[in-house]
């Protein structure tokens, strides 16, 4: 299918493979989708930036970037700036369409239903489109779809409408007469709200004029000149500034034009520099408005598809979509003369062109599906079974996939052949091929997997698709790598108990508890099974700060115990290497709603030999602090391993370092080497008790906190 992308280059049209259906979402053939002229030229204009000013602009880039390179290394570092430069961008956030598929657990749609569309990432300006469910709303009238693909936009502007409490008789003032700023005003005049504007752009200025809007002007002085001394003499009740241009001192010129107490809403991205007095003095209630409402940036919403209670919500950004797309069907406003140009798919560059000049359009509108349009869907390609060599393929290519996983497998030519990089989005597909030209890249898991020629799959997705992902590939007679965790439930733990319990000649699974494969875990180890005594082994973990919407905290990361705790149990395990009898765990209690239990907490393991081992996992103190230190204690000695990178022996009183390295190494090479040379051996590098044993530790400890 086509798809407009933004890269280095400017606008790009490129053919990828369409979305396969998922569950929870919707599969969606567009019919129309809306360029934004706010959000989209923006990116543009941004792409065409060189990298030395981006980082300029965004100090939080350089800092991340120079902490990258302390602890990679200026080759790695290189690597991973090339790759972002090289990035492909999706476009769109508004579409309209008609139902292809529907996944699993999908209620409210069925195929064939009118629908409108919204969503970064989502509604994007391709053929067909993936759309979680919360993100869709049924229409009624196919005659309106060209319309509807505004439906996001006017949801931004419907959202900004309610924050401004504006009710029937009041006077408001909109800055900025844009696409979403001519929405707004038809809104609130529609509500029965005295309407004022103000845009510098004369064409916009005109289009308003036509539409019935008097009070629209091109400056704030040309209102303040021409508008009754009654409006000037009460203030406006409120303002909703839907400006993304830098006029100078916006905000405050608009919080002289309201009264006392009033309501200053802010949609646009402009510079927020606010003289308090202008503030202070009336008392304004001045707030931000965020897209197109409760629910957007909220994964549990947007994904997981959990509505919010209406008596506690009443306008989510779906129902904020269904208000506006009523509002057209029963004529209360009409958009028809804000829709300047629709244009098919493949004129894209010229759409975009279009918005850089002088005399701009308002907006535009992407067709799709015209009779001659072709819709080609890419085919698996077949490799040759190699012989004596591994054929892989690795599922999901993030971050980590990037960094880490394929670097290792391409250097081990003499092992293994990388022949295919398995993605779900069209977006992910396009950076992979553009990358990764020697790769097969597909976007068609169960059909990869047919393929008999092919040995191993690497899974590197999201954690709660890790045992699923697992189970097929284990059920198609394929060995299987799993990065950490296995599994995110216990019920799918029992499962995997199982299924190697019944299985006779099953293939080989491994999980990638990479540290127990390091030096200095080999050095640690050594040093533990000389001594002669119970050990003590503290385990602290600097843990990175997260947001508080990340996903690892939602039910496709499972939390930081199992997500990432998984990691030091098995190595606190391999360390100690004997049967643990009692386990004790508690978390920090907050009111920060900002953290989450799994932020900080300890865990104290006991074991049969009077040894005793202790996790430390915090996000508290300072990120500059060692990521993990492990310190073991015998009746004589001391031994501290700090970062992977230095070990230290204290005996006797005698203090000597014992290893030195300038990077961390935890594994990564070694543990891909053992799977690789055990596949041969059709053995496990890890044995699946100890696999199964340290992620059942994790279930453990997630039942205490």
């Amino acid at each position: 299918m086509k798809q407009v992308f933004l890269s280095r280059k400017g606008i790009e049209l490129k053919e990828v493979p369409e979305p396969l259906v998922e569950k929870g979402k919707v599969l969606v053939k567009n019919i129309y989708s809306c360029v934004s002229p706010g959000t989209e030229i923006t990116s543009l204009n941004s792409i065409k930036k060189n990298t030395l000013r981006k980082i300029i602009e965004k100090p939080q880039v350089l800092k991340s970037l120079i902490s990258v390179l302390k602890k990679k290394g200026i080759k790695s570092t290189s690597g991973i700036v090339s790759r972002k430069l090289g990035e492909y961008y999706e476009l769109g956030y508004s579409s309209s369409g008609i139902i292809e598929e529907v996944g699993e657990g999908v209620k409210n749609f069925s195929r064939g239903d009118l629908v409108a569309c919204c969503g970064g990432g989502f509604a994007s300006h391709a053929e067909k489109i993936l759309v979680p469910e919360n993100l869709v709303i049924k229409t009624k009238r196919k005659e309106n779809l060209s319309l509807y693909s505004t439906v996001a936009l006017g949801s931004i502007a419907m959202h900004a409408v309610r924050r401004s409490k504006t009710s029937i008789g009041e006077t408001t003032l909109v800055v900025g007469l844009g696409f979403i700023g001519q929405i707004t005003m038809q809104i609130l005049r529609a509500a029965g709200v005295e309407v004022y504007g103000i845009e510098p752009n004369d064409d916009f200025l005109e289009k308003s004029k036509k539409d019935g809007f008097v009070n629209v002007y091109s400056s704030f002085e040309d209102l303040s000149k021409r508008i009754s001394q009654d409006v000037i003499s009460l203030g406006f009740d409120s303002a909703i500034i839907t400006a993304s241009n830098k006029v100078e001192d916006l905000l405050n010129k608009t919080f002289r034009l309201c009264r006392k107490k009033s309501r200053v809403i802010l949609v646009g991205d402009i510079d927020i520099k606010i003289n308090r007095e202008e503030i202070y003095s009336k008392e304004i209630e001045f707030s931000i408005s965020a897209s197109y409402g409760p629910g957007r940036y909220d994964s549990t919403y947007e994904i997981d598809g959990l509505d919010y209670p209406l008596e506690y919500v009443r306008w989510t950004l779906n129902r904020n979509m269904k208000s506006y797309v009523n509002l057209i069907d029963s004529e209360k406003i009409n958009i028809n003369s804000l829709i300047d140009n629709i244009e098919p798919i493949k004129n894209a560059q010229q759409v975009y062109s279009a918005f850089e000049r002088k005399n701009r359009p308002i907006s535009a509108l992407f067709k799709y599906y015209t009779k001659n349009e072709i819709i080609i869907k890419p085919k698996i390609p077949l490799i040759k079974k190699k012989s004596g060599i591994t054929s892989s393929a690795i599922v999901g290519v993030g971050g980590f996939s990037k960094e880490v996983i394929i670097p290792n497998l391409l250097k081990m030519k003499t092992y293994n052949s990388l022949d295919y990089l398995c993605v779900r989005k069209p977006i992910s597909f396009l950076n992979s091929t553009s990358f990764y030209k020697n790769i097969n890249v597909v976007n068609n898991y169960n059909l990869m997997l047919k393929n008999k020629s092919l040995d191993a799959i690497f899974i590197s997705t999201r954690h709660s698709d890790h045992w699923q992902l697992t189970k097929n590939a284990l059920l198609n007679k394929k060995h299987v790598f799993c990065e950490k965790p296995l599994c995110i439930k216990a019920n799918e733990l029992k499962e995997i108990k199982s299924f190697f319990i019944k299985e006779k000649a099953t293939p080989v699974l491994v999980t990638g508890f990479n540290r127990r494969f390091s030096g200095c875990a080999k050095i640690l180890k050594g040093f533990i099974e000389k001594s002669t005594s119970p050990i003590f082994l503290n385990y602290t973990v600097n843990a990175d700060k997260l947001l508080p919407n990340s996903w690892i905290y939602s039910r496709e990361g499972g939390g930081r115990n199992i997500g990432e705790a998984c990691h030091f149990y098995d190595l606190i395990l391999f360390l100690i290497n004997n049967r643990y009898t009692n386990i004790q765990a508690s978390s920090i209690n907050s009111d920060n709603k900002n953290l989450h239990k799994t932020d900080n907490f300890f865990v104290t393991i006991k074991f049969n030999n009077g040894s005793v081992a202790k996790l430390n996992y915090t996000s508290a103190g300072s990120i500059n602090d060692k990521k993990e230190i492990i310190e073991v204690r015998n009746s004589n000695e001391t031994i501290i391993m700090e970062n992977f990178q230095k070990i230290t022996l204290t005996s006797k009183n005698k203090k000597k370092i014992i290893y030195s390295s300038k990077f961390p190494d935890k594994g990564y090479e070694n543990q891909y080497q053992s799977f690789f040379y055990n596949l041969k051996l059709n053995k496990f590098s890890i044995s699946i008790e100890e696999q199964i044993q340290a992620m059942n530790l994790c279930f453990k400890v997630e039942e205490l906190l």
